[in-house]
């Protein structure tokens, strides 16, 4: 037989509730999340517009921390308080609360200075103006109401000195008649007087002409003198050619020699050191020979393989880095041989410097510019000497300075010294290159002497 199985009823109520707050705790989800995706959305919404009026970060701001403070005061917000205070300067400023702060920039544009000052500062200077204005005409006023009275003072003065005027024509006229016959007797006697005059001239100029002729005859003689001088003087200078300073056989310029080298580091070694006075600096030519350094027809030397600058000195050898040519086709290589004119490790070789230079290469030449050239010379051993003398062994000559035309006798003072500095310059330069070539003492230009060098001038 079957059994039959009942559900009790307490059961199914049960199930019953527990299906519908199932039901209805879902809706209730479904609502609040609902919800909260609105309020995420208007967070959101909120957030990005507090961004716009004050970006994360700027509200720590000390000057906006302050507007906050002056808003909380006034009891608005504080673009209600950013925008009543813009119009208020808008208001006292321009006249119109409306206005931009485009429109302010425009209308500031019409007003002088205010592109370059504070309109309170243009206003202050306006108003010191005005003052010194007002000043001004209160004292032109004062100074036209003396004038008015002067003006009339010297009416009255000239009514009566027109009065004496005319008194005193009337005597004066009395007194040209007495005057006029009194003319014609001394015009008598000037004519006397021209007469004899004439004949003293003529009697001048005659022992002036036998005085001319005497000096004429006096300088021919003179002249005559100094061509035998000078004959003398050339023979002389000839006979003591032997013993006048003569110019060093450009080979013996030859100053180092290249004893290896590093392409890679861009480097090379020579054979000469601290021991034979070598500084830091100092640069030399490089020549693959000594016979290369010679002077082609127009007097240049050849620019040479490259040029080498020392970095580094030991006591007999030091290091050079290459700072110009070593090229692949005519490359820097051991057994190539350095020149500076300058540097000698046995001799000090003494130099006269004069003229314009260029040596910072701004296109300018200046007699101050001769320092470089100096400073150069003593750096690396040598001495400069003002003049030429019997130790000389260079004269380095800049350009020569140009003389402008000569001013006019009621030119200023300072215009004057100058054209005289100008013209004992030029004379100073033409007579050191005489002395230098009577005695067969070598001249260098600037670019000959850094051809010979290796100095590359300002660097």
């Amino acid at each position: 037989m079957a059994s039959r199985t009942t559900m009790g009823p307490g059961i199914a109520i049960t199930m019953t509730l527990t299906g519908a707050l199932l039901i209805a705790a879902f809706i209730t989800a479904v609502v609040f999340y609902g919800k909260a995706q609105r309020a995420e959305k208007d967070t959101a919404d909120l957030r990005a517009q507090h961004a716009a009026i004050v970006r994360a970060g700027e509200e720590n701001d000390d000057e906006i921390a302050a507007l906050l403070s002056e808003s909380q005061r006034s009891g608005q917000s504080l673009v209600m308080y950013l925008k009543d205070s813009r119009r208020e300067t808008m208001r006292r400023v321009t006249g119109n609360a409306s206005d931009s702060l485009a429109d302010l920039e425009q209308k500031i544009q019409s007003v002088e200075g205010a592109d370059t000052s504070s309109l309170l500062r243009v206003i202050s200077e306006r108003d010191r103006q005005i003052t010194g204005l007002d000043r001004s005409l209160q004292e032109a006023n004062a100074a036209q109401q003396a004038a008015q009275s002067d003006l009339q003072a010297e009416v009255d003065r000239v009514s009566r000195l027109r009065d004496d005027h005319t008194a005193t024509l009337a005597a004066l006229n009395d007194e040209i008649g007495r005057y006029r016959s009194e003319l014609e007797v001394y015009r008598n006697s000037v004519h006397d007087t021209i007469g004899a005059n004439d004949e003293r001239v003529s009697a001048i100029r005659n022992n002036a002409s036998e005085t001319e002729n005497a000096l004429r005859e006096r300088v021919r003689e003179l002249n005559e003198t100094i061509l035998i001088q000078t004959d003398t003087l050339e023979s002389l200078r000839l006979a003591q050619r032997g013993n006048t300073l003569q110019p060093a056989d450009e080979a013996t310029l030859v100053d180092a020699r290249i004893i290896s080298t590093d392409p890679q580091s861009g480097r090379v070694f020579i054979d000469i050191g601290r021991n034979n006075r070598v500084v830091l600096g100092m640069t030399f030519k490089v020549y693959s020979e000594a016979s290369s350094i010679r002077p082609d027809a127009s007097g240049e030397y050849p620019s040479g393989k490259g040029i080498v600058e020392v970095i580094r000195v030991d006591e007999t050898s030091s290091v050079c880095r290459i700072i110009g040519g070593g090229r692949r086709g005519n490359p820097i290589v051991t057994g190539d041989i350095l020149a500076n004119a300058i540097y000698d490790p046995n001799k000090t070789y003494e130099f006269v410097v004069f003229g314009n230079y260029d040596a910072n290469r701004d296109g300018l030449s200046t007699p101050h510019e001769a320092n470089s050239i100096k400073s150069v010379i003593k750096s690396w051993g040598g001495r400069v000497t003002d003049d030429i003398n019997g130790r000389t062994d260079f004269l380095v000559l800049g350009e020569k300075p140009i003389v402008p035309p000569a001013p006019p006798g009621d030119a200023d003072i300072a215009v004057i010294q100058a054209y005289i500095h100008q013209q004992r310059g030029a004379e100073e330069y033409d007579r050191l290159f005489r002395t230098a070539v009577q005695t067969n003492i070598p001249i260098l230009n600037e670019n000959r002497l850094y051809t010979l060098t290796g100095y590359t001038g300002a660097n």
